[in-house]
């Protein structure tokens, strides 16, 4: 009977020393998961402070905004167009920001009333449908926030914002935007026709082919360095970073020309043959055919208390949004 008992006091025993283990386990576990919660609860504030608090004035090159439209905004705009942050100047409080937007941001018909319409009507958008609207006034009302400038990218930005210290990536979200469109050339420069529009082509290379670089960008790469030639005021070209073979080359660059140039397709960089007189000036302003990227400015003062982000962060899958500069 004593040998039973003491076989019973131990199981008991032993069941109890499991229950502890458990209890304490559990004990522990639940202090490990409140640290936990509490933890991402405070990130998850302080996050959340932070975008509350964000104004436009924060916002650094190479970040990804949204800007919400005005009543006749949405008649000529896309609100949902994304813009990147291409460049800021500084002049003590003020900060003067350069934007350029996606493809998608100019409507490519709009309704409205030219100065040569006697009534509204649709329109095509062409270089002459924006230089009306541009004389009109028209594009510095698109947006709920009233400051914002609308006018088309120009080859003086597009110069300045290559030669700035920038990482490739931040360069290749301002500059590999994946279309040609169309630049303002408001540089002096010899070659091209200062005040005019240029088709500004991108062009997509691979390894094999970076021997025609200079004839189609004007430019060479000998693996470290990007060397732009004289008539090449404006022009980009990007560095790919093959990281399995620790090599680089160019993957594309955007480039308008201001000369005579032929590409041939076998050279499988365009799909057709092109031939091109006079380079890539446009004269026929009133052709729907060339797409539209547009450049905002925003000058703002980092003391102003109504330029605050309405959400977002930053990036391009999820850019800031930009309302009325009211804290929301």
């Amino acid at each position: 009977m004593k040998r039973n008992g003491f076989i019973a006091t131990s199981v008991l025993y032993s069941f109890f020393l499991v229950f502890v283990t458990l209890f304490i386990g559990l004990i522990m576990n639940y202090l490990h998961n409140r640290i936990l919660v509490d933890t991402i609860n405070q990130a998850s504030w302080e996050l959340l402070m932070g975008i509350n608090n964000t104004k436009i004035s924060d916002l650094s090159i190479g970040e990804h905004i949204k800007f919400a439209a005005s009543n006749q905004g949405k008649n000529i705009i896309n609100e949902d167009a994304t813009w990147v942050v291409a460049d800021i100047v500084d002049e003590g409080d003020s900060k003067k920001y350069y934007f350029l937007s996606d493809m998608s941001a100019h409507n490519l018909d709009i309704k409205y009333k030219l100065t040569t319409d006697l009534i509204e009507k649709y329109h095509a958008i062409t270089i002459d449908v924006y230089r009306d609207l541009l004389a009109q006034g028209v594009y510095n009302n698109l947006y709920m926030y009233p400051n914002i400038q609308v006018t088309l990218p120009t080859a003086s930005l597009l110069n300045k914002v290559r030669d700035l210290e920038l990482t490739d990536t931040i360069k290749n979200a301002i500059f590999g935007i994946d279309s040609d469109y169309i630049v303002y050339n408001d540089l002096e420069s010899e070659g091209y026709s200062n005040e005019s529009y240029y088709l500004y082509r991108m062009y997509r290379f691979n390894e094999a082919n970076q021997s025609i670089l200079n004839k189609y960008c004007s430019g060479t790469f000998n693996g470290e360095r990007i060397i732009y030639n004289s008539n090449n005021k404006f022009g980009y070209l990007n560095v790919m970073v093959e990281t399995a073979k620790n090599t680089k080359y160019i993957d594309y660059c955007s480039y308008a020309s201001p000369i005579t140039y032929s590409h041939s397709a076998n050279e499988h960089v365009v799909l057709l043959d092109e031939m091109v007189p006079g380079g890539d000036i446009v004269t026929d302003t009133y052709s729907s055919l060339y797409p539209l990227r547009l450049m905002a400015t925003l000058e703002v003062n980092v003391n102003d208390d109504n330029t605050y982000l309405a959400g977002g962060k930053g990036t391009a899958i999820d850019p800031y949004l930009f309302r009325s500069g009211v804290k929301e």
